[in-house]
């Protein structure tokens, strides 16, 4: 597993090999290493590439660097994609501004949220509005409590309709007239 370092962290830490003709370099964050040689006969090549497994100490020649850095150049993200990953910054403003810009558009972004906080509503409002419950139960118990008060109102409903008085009562109070009693069959 490849450690994490902070960016402060310097990446590189460096050997000497071989009585101080070869200088290795080796990145802490991928374990690659890069051979620096400087043997008289070498000493015109580029520094090597090697994985973790092994340095790799044969020159390489420069139609074979060339080949390989093609290579890479082919399969480099384009512009665009850079840009939609925010690696690079998508704007035509001068790179001396470019930090001005970036300042001014946290800014303007902090002052839009601070606004659209200060309009918000308060919890009193959005209970009185029927948008947040008014329980004052802990929030672990809340779903019963909902559950609890919808069991107590049809409860309510139930004993409320079988109490209630009969047609013929409300015809005999004359709430109700003889032709408007529900249970005698329409004509």
């Amino acid at each position: 597993m490849t450690p994490s370092f902070p960016a402060y962290y310097r990446v590189y830490t460096r050997y000497w090999l071989s009585r101080e003709s070869e200088l290795i370099d080796i990145n802490l964050t991928t374990n690659n290493y890069i051979l620096h040689s400087f043997v008289p006969s070498i000493r015109s090549s580029p520094p090597v590439m090697a994985e973790s497994s092994g340095v790799d100490t044969s020159p390489i020649s420069p139609v074979e660097r060339r080949n390989s850095l093609e290579k890479y150049l082919q399969h480099r993200p384009g512009q665009q994609d850079l840009k939609e990953r925010h690696i690079l910054l998508d704007t035509n403003v001068a790179p001396s501004l470019q930090a001005a810009q970036q300042e001014l558009a946290r800014q303007k972004a902090a002052d839009s949220l601070k606004k659209h906080l200060e309009k918000r509503p308060d919890r009193e409002d959005l209970v009185e509005r029927n948008i947040l419950p008014s329980s004052t139960a802990a929030p672990a118990l809340q779903a019963h409590a909902r559950e609890l008060e919808k069991h107590m109102l049809a409860d309510n409903l139930e004993h409320k309709i079988q109490s209630r008085p009969k047609p013929e009562e409300l015809i005999h109070r004359g709430i109700l007239e003889e032709d408007e009693d529900p249970t005698r069959p329409a004509q």
